[in-house]
């Protein structure tokens, strides 16, 4: 059980890393996703019994914690772009909404004073 726990922390290592590698949003979540099952997967061991970690283990789970941090950061960096570009776009939005509103005409807005 010792041997796969660590099999199963050296796999979330590697998830992890190249979760902090990317720079494609998609990709990113696919690796958060895959995250998740491996810590179920780590939870279902956990469960039997089995919470003890040899030195090799502590070691990946330390390296973890460290990529973690990097992890979080480059998160909020992407949450901020998104947000960012999603004011642009009501901004936008707002604009064109606004000049439409300029040019729109009612019922007949021209009146013959001649006659």
């Amino acid at each position: 059980m010792l041997q796969e726990k660590e099999e199963l922390f050296q796999q979330y290592y590697k998830t992890t890393f190249l979760a902090v590698s990317s720079s494609d949003p998609e990709e990113i979540v696919t690796f958060v996703n895959k995250r998740e099952e491996l810590i179920e997967k780590i939870q279902e061991i956990n469960a039997t019994g089995t919470t003890e970690f040899n030195e090799k283990t502590k070691q990946i789970i330390h390296n973890i914690l460290v990529l973690e941090a990097d992890l979080i950061s480059k998160m909020e960096k992407l949450k901020q772009d998104a947000q960012e570009q999603i004011s642009s776009l009501n901004g936008a939005k707002k604009l064109r909404s606004q000049y439409e509103q300029m040019y729109t005409m009612t019922d007949g807005a021209f009146y013959d004073k001649r006659g």
